[in-house]
């Protein structure tokens, strides 16, 4: 499929560069699309960029989960690190990989839903105080 949408992209494209209205180096030869080519040659170019972006747009992005999604996953996330604190300001430490850190948030997250919990991270962590769980 990827190669026809390849060769009817093309096609439009030499189309254009031929026969359309910014075409460069027309000479006296020049013939435009006959009115029932036009119609064809529109009528794909719309077909294949409403595929392309409902494609685009249907997508499942790896971004695209959000923070709301695995409350456990947080929550021990938050059990495990202390809360992080700037003046007045406390940020919870599931929020701020989830927002800052986006792609060790998914591993650790993956590696959660194989695990079920987090007590083979945490005693893989080098820096891990094991008086330090609540």
């Amino acid at each position: 499929m990827a190669g026809g949408l390849q060769t009817t992209i093309q096609a439009i494209c030499e189309l254009r560069n031929t026969h359309g209205f910014a075409s460069h180096g027309k000479d006296a030869t020049f013939r435009p699309l006959e009115s029932i080519q036009a119609p064809l040659v529109a009528r794909a170019a719309d077909a294949i960029v409403s595929f392309m972006f409902r494609v685009h747009r249907d997508y499942p992005s790896r971004g695209q989960h959000a923070y709301d999604d695995h409350p456990e996953f947080n929550e021990q996330v938050d059990d495990i690190h202390d809360a992080i604190r700037i003046f007045a300001e406390e940020f919870l430490p599931s929020r701020v990989l989830f927002e800052l850190a986006p792609e060790p948030y998914r591993v650790y997250l993956a590696e959660f839903a194989r695990e079920g919990n987090f007590l083979r991270l945490i005693s893989l962590h080098p820096d891990h105080d094991s008086t330090h769980e609540r």
